[in-house]
């Protein structure tokens, strides 16, 4: 899609001069996405929300991906669940600016490449992903719950610890 100078913006949405809406814009204001203390609720999908995620050794490799990124960058994770067509994670920045945007495209790039290993063509995820800022009335102890719970809503596992592909990183201490 061509994005000219034409592009008006109203409440999110981009418009041409005809008045259509062009596409949404679907993050917040980039600075939001690096302040100390406050949590990220992220969803990100397979490309063409394939089921790569199915074999032991890519999930295990993604996981590795994921934790060798949280340290480079020093974010933290509290919880994740890769599920077998997108990855869930609630994480946060440090004190040190680290935008956590940053943080899920330096990851998203690296596990790509892990992808192509396994024979993955093309790219691994979506371009876009899915982010919620919690709010200081949501509980991050029921979100936690939300995404650990994942494989048992969708009948992979009857109890959410028997899943090995999600857990607790570090810890909330906000």
């Amino acid at each position: 899609m061509c994005r000219s100078t034409s592009v008006r913006r109203h409440k999110g949405l981009h418009y041409n001069l005809l008045g259509m809406e062009l596409y949404k814009k679907i993050h917040l204001d980039p600075s939001l996405y690096q302040k100390p203390g406050w949590v990220y609720f992220f969803t990100i999908v397979s490309n063409l929300k394939a089921p790569y995620f199915l074999g032991e050794d890519l999930n295990k490799q993604i996981i590795l991906c994921l934790k060798e990124e949280r340290e480079r960058m020093k974010c933290g994770i509290y919880v994740y669940c890769l599920m077998p067509d997108h990855l869930h994670l609630l994480c946060g920045t440090n004190d040190q600016g680290i935008s956590v945007l940053d943080f899920i495209n330096q990851f998203k790039g690296k596990s790509t490449r892990i992808g192509w290993k396994y024979e993955i063509k093309g790219p691994l995820w979506q371009r876009r992903s899915y982010d919620h800022i919690l709010r200081k009335e949501e509980s991050l102890e029921e979100t936690a719950k939300y995404i650990v719970s994942n494989p048992v809503r969708r009948g992979i596992v009857e109890e959410w610890n028997q899943y090995p592909f999600s857990g607790f990183l570090d810890n909330f201490d906000l």
